[in-house]
């Protein structure tokens, strides 16, 4: 307030405060007066807060009353509490008068129930289950799109500042179906996957079954594949359904799950405040014990006021993980800085991570504060982006058949993974002049049974069709929303065992190896300015596109003769690209920013002329932003481009090659790059037998193996001659010896900067395939196939097998 009122002393103060307090209240300025989401004693914690800052202002002593007051109300009797609950309400409804319902009383029952040790098993059976017929086991499709995106935009191995990349001014926003993203939902079609629901649901429906238990045959049948890595903890919420704890002893029980939270302490956490010290203490031990997804990352617990005031009461927990994370607060307990983390990809995940320590970081909430729209959108991203490449678990997920009016019960051993589910819809009914009887029709119909849930997730309300007042209930529900959702609720008899209607909520570790973290040591930050805009720097960046099934023809054919018209060619570098539409990306190093005008009225003509033969549909410039995070950056990047242009020129030599020649070639090629960038020929022969797994890809056919086995050997410029059409062979000998030179100099450029050149080595020869043999995963892995074994059978000749 001092500050606004020095930089602006003609304000009246009256109009500093107002502005000042519409500030907080929206929270564009944050207060050491909200209490923190860690803090358990909310009203407590602003006491002494205000006490410590030396005010008092009129409503101190009122609040010091009612704390008093609800510190009684927790150790006195029960016969008192509701006096002290009604005083302490009434006391602050005055104070805020916006709802009639200030308090809200959380209880713990005093008893301790122990479960069967087969509960537990039953549990993980149905975790295991659910992992293996889980529809995204490498990760939902919005988080797939979202890592595309971002290895596209920024590479692989460069670390973006988080608040760069989810601002959708300078980065790529948050991920599709968040709140206010900018990104369009993938779409996605019908898998077999769900044609096999659909079938399981009309069978059932058919046949009048309520219940299908799953078998091996379904339970293949459901499966995409399995998960690189699942969660590396939950907590598994479910119901036991047993008529007596005797029945329980021996087995007679079901589990119905009800949910699964995304990490472990999401359900718990707001709770463990109410737990005695040396409980606290020992949950609290738990967490901070468990695994994490990368090999060395640190979790992290976030902290950060929920989007609605009214569910303040269930977000706060204390702090049990190693690091907390605040967001949107003032918190003291606060160990990690949003300023000071960002995100960095490999080839397939996404890491959070530290830019003042290079350590991953997995955050998580401790509360069950329903993500999409009840929290802000970086806490969202920051629960979910370390975990984004992981398997989704939930109890069961119909896809497709979601929607149907009635989907059967599924069952795996013991375990409900999905209650049986009926949608009603308003139209459902008008067919009978009587609501009623209209509803009795339905329920004949679809076999809806008496007890049933109406709602979904946690807010569901457990209805009697056979009373009165309960079909009213459905039926407002079916006036406000056009659909009700009802699902299968157990009978009360369910419940025998332990007298209640009940959620059991246990945590779950994975038992799995932590993946190896990336290596961040000389990693790139890169900031809102990396890039080469078109015509301000020397580089200059093109993009091709047409079909690609011409992109040989205009490569090896019209690229040579733009170059030709320069009085001195420029270096020039190309990929291929596939996404969104076929296109070739042609980068060229200019003889200087001025030079930019006149190159771009060369490419327009020669575009022209390609155009109209029918070889590309139009051309774009774009910003140039290179893969420093892959390549490095100064000398080294440098001498990285350099390459490229001499592997450009490479690849266009081998694709002039008789083409049953070009795979074996394309193989020794990557032998003759290993060779080239590790320095010596033994060292790239043995990284690519150490390297490259044995037997991917495909069979090379017998001559390509021949060939590429020939051409790695030790005088390549003999093997190239004896090729037919030896004047384009000796083009490529000739492109192998100045590429050769050039990764020389890019391995001196790497090691002189502290990187290791072999970590490079396979972008160098998966961005070779592209060059020479376009997008294609399955000839790529042959073609790694093919090198492997040439390097193996020279390794052979000259040292002896390797053991």
């Amino acid at each position: 307030m001092d500050k606004v009122g020095a930089d602006y002393p003609d304000t009246p103060l009256p109009a500093v405060e107002t502005l000042i307090a519409e500030l907080v209240a929206h929270r564009v300025l944050l207060t050491s007066l909200q209490p923190p989401m860690t803090t358990g004693n909310a009203l407590g914690y602003l006491i002494s807060r205000l006490e410590l800052a030396g005010a008092e202002p009129p409503v101190s002593a009122s609040l010091r009353e009612i704390h008093r007051i609800l510190r009684r109300h927790d150790g006195a009797q029960p016969d008192d509490q509701s006096d002290l609950r009604a005083r302490a309400a009434g006391a602050m409804t005055v104070l805020a008068p916006i709802t009639d319902r200030p308090l809200m009383v959380t209880t713990r029952p005093d008893a301790e129930i122990i479960l069967p040790q087969s509960v537990v098993h039953e549990a993980e059976q149905a975790l295991k289950i659910m992992a293996r017929i889980t529809p995204y086991p490498n990760g939902s499709p919005a988080w797939n799109d979202y890592r595309v995106r971002f290895l596209e935009r920024y590479s692989v191995g460069t670390i973006v500042p988080l608040r760069d990349l989810t601002d959708p001014d300078t980065g790529l926003g948050v991920p599709a179906g968040y709140r206010g993203t900018v990104l369009p939902r993938p779409v996605l079609g019908t898998t077999p996957r769900d044609e096999y629901l659909l079938a399981l649901a009309q069978d059932a429906a058919l046949t009048g079954r309520r219940e299908v238990t799953l078998t091996e045959e379904d339970v293949k049948a459901l499966s995409i594949g399995e998960p690189t890595q699942v969660p590396a903890h939950v907590e598994l919420c479910f119901s036991v359904l047993a008529r007596s704890a005797h029945d329980l002893d021996e087995g007679r029980f079901s589990l119905s799950t009800v949910g699964l939270s995304l990490a472990a302490g999401t359900t718990t956490g707001r709770f463990l405040s109410m737990l005695p010290a040396s409980d606290l203490d020992r949950h609290a031990a738990a967490y901070r014990a468990l695994p994490t997804l990368t090999a060395g990352a640190v979790r992290a617990q976030v902290s950060a006021p929920p989007m609605k005031q009214q569910t303040f009461n269930v977000g706060r927990a204390p702090v049990v993980a190693p690091e907390v994370l605040s967001v949107g607060e003032y918190n003291p307990a606060a160990t990690l800085d949003l300023d000071d983390l960002g995100v960095v990809a490999d080839a397939s995940r996404l890491y959070l991570v530290s830019l003042s320590t290079g350590r991953i970081v997995e955050p998580s909430v401790m509360n069950a504060v329903e993500l999409s729209h009840a929290t802000h959108p970086l806490v969202r991203f920051l629960c979910e982006v370390h975990r984004s490449h992981a398997a989704i678990l939930v109890p069961f997920a119909w896809g497709s058949a979601a929607r149907l009016p009635f989907l059967p019960e599924v069952r795996y051993g013991r375990a409900v993974l999905s209650a049986a589910c009926w949608r009603l819809r308003t139209q459902d009914l008008a067919r009978s002049e009587d609501w009623m009887i209209g509803l009795t029709n339905w329920r004949i119909q679809y076999g809806v049974p008496r007890t049933v849930y109406v709602g979904s997730d946690d807010q569901r309300l457990r209805l009697d069709l056979d009373v009165a007042a309960h079909r009213d209930l459905l039926r407002h529900e079916l006036d406000r929303h056009g659909t009700a959702v009802l699902h299968e609720a157990p009978n009360e008899s369910a419940f025998g065992w332990i007298g209640h209607a009940h959620e059991v909520v246990l945590p779950f570790a994975a038992d799995q190896q932590p993946t190896r973290a990336p290596a961040l040591r000389k990693a790139v930050v890169a900031r809102r300015s990396h890039g080469r805009m078109p015509g301000g720097s020397d580089r200059a960046y093109l993009k091709l596109y047409g079909n690609a099934a011409r992109v040989p023809e205009l490569l090896t054919a019209h690229l040579p003769r733009l170059l030709a018209d320069w009085d001195a060619a420029p270096e020039a570098w190309f990929v291929r690209y596939t996404d969104p539409e076929p296109h070739v990306r042609l980068r060229l190093r200019l003889a200087g920013t001025d030079a930019f005008g006149l190159a771009a009225q060369r490419v327009a003509a020669w575009a022209s002329e390609l155009r109209d033969e029918g070889l590309i549909q139009h051309i774009a410039w774009d910003t140039d932003r290179p893969e420093t995070g892959r390549y490095g950056t100064g000398a080294a990047l440098d001498a990285a481009e350099a390459y490229f242009a001499t592997d450009s020129a490479a690849a266009l030599a081998q694709m002039r090659l008789d083409p049953v020649d070009q795979p074996g070639a394309a193989a020794a090629s990557f032998v003759d790059i290993a060779c080239g960038l590790l320095g010596s020929r033994r060292a790239g022969l043995d990284w690519l037998v150490r390297t490259f797994p044995r037997g991917e890809g495909q069979a090379p056919p017998q001559h390509a193996q021949a060939l590429a086995t020939h051409l790695a050997g030790p005088d390549t410029p003999s093997a190239l001659a004896g090729l037919v059409g030896s004047t384009v062979a000796s083009g490529v000998g000739e492109a192998w010896d100045l590429r050769r030179d050039a990764l020389g100099r890019y391995r001196q450029a790497l090691e002189d900067a502290g990187s290791d050149p072999a970590s490079v080595l396979p972008s160098l020869l998966h961005m070779h395939h592209n060059r020479v043999a376009g997008v294609d995963p399955t000839a790529e892995a042959t073609c790694r196939r093919t090198a492997r074994a040439a390097a193996l059978s020279w390794t052979v000749r000259t040292e002896g097998a390797l053991r």
